[in-house]
């Protein structure tokens, strides 16, 4: 499994939101991720194979997922 990042999305409130996924490609976190968002009422169009920004787990480093800036 890999772990995925996405912070192209609008959440609840002005300004990004971010999210982590967890799947075997991108290919199926940005459907497991498109599915979640519409079930939790964001309603947004097909989520990006692209926009999911895969974590390097082989390397230390800190992703700024959101930092409110919009």
């Amino acid at each position: 499994m890999k772990v995925y990042m996405n912070n192209t999305f609008s959440g609840y409130y002005p300004g990004l939101a971010a999210a982590v996924v967890v799947a075997e490609n991108r290919q199926s976190a940005a459907a497991m991720f498109s599915e979640i968002l519409n079930t939790n009422g964001f309603y947004c169009s097909e989520v990006s194979p692209e926009s999911m920004i895969e974590v390097d787990l082989n390397k230390a480093n800190v992703y700024l997922l959101a930092d409110g800036e919009y």
